[in-house]
């Protein structure tokens, strides 16, 4: 169970086959940790297995074949690599010698640099301050007076001076306070 739990944490957009023991409640399985996206009872039969997993394959390309299959950034580390869509991204922070990604729920330490990552994500990401890009999507509202930016989400970025006009740019108008 801890080792499905660590699989969906580690790669949330991935599709997830179980196939348990017909003797434990499938209701063990079908919780938000583990979420599969499809769930195998024993003792199998050949047909059933092959129609789950051609389902299963099918339902995967159609992802890759939609035009509407968000964006992610990937993250590669000695665990492996994690996806991160773009729209879930709320800002990226440098700090120890680290980048961190931080979405609403979690945040995804690595080694990189904030010049990468500015290099790296789409125009959509606004650098803010020497430390911290933000995800221009999620902002509520530019607190300019007290150097701050207010994301959707209750979170806050700080805002340095030398970024302002960046920020102010990025709308064409002035919509800090």
């Amino acid at each position: 169970m801890e080792r499905l739990k660590d699989m969906r944490r580690r790669y949330q957009q991935a599709f997830l086959l179980v196939v348990a023991d017909g003797s434990v409640s499938p209701m063990v399985y079908l919780r938000p940790g583990i979420l599969p996206s499809s769930l195998l009872l024993k003792p199998l039969k050949k047909e059933n297995l092959a129609q789950v997993i051609g389902e299963m394959m099918e339902a995967f390309a159609q992802r890759f074949e939609e035009e509407t299959v968000p964006e992610v950034f990937v993250i590669e580390s000695r665990e492996g690599k994690q996806y991160v869509p773009l729209q879930q991204i709320c800002y990226v922070e440098a700090r120890e010698k680290k980048v961190y990604i931080r979405t609403k729920k979690e945040e995804f330490g690595f080694y990189d640099t904030i010049e990468s990552m500015e290099k790296q994500l789409p125009e959509s990401f606004c650098r803010c301050h020497r430390s911290y890009i933000v995800n221009m999507a999620k902002v509520r509202k530019v607190k300019a007076s007290q150097n701050l930016i207010e994301l959707l989400d209750g979170l806050e970025v700080p805002l340095s001076r030398s970024y302002k006009k960046t920020i102010k740019e990025y709308y064409n108008y002035d919509p800090v306070d």
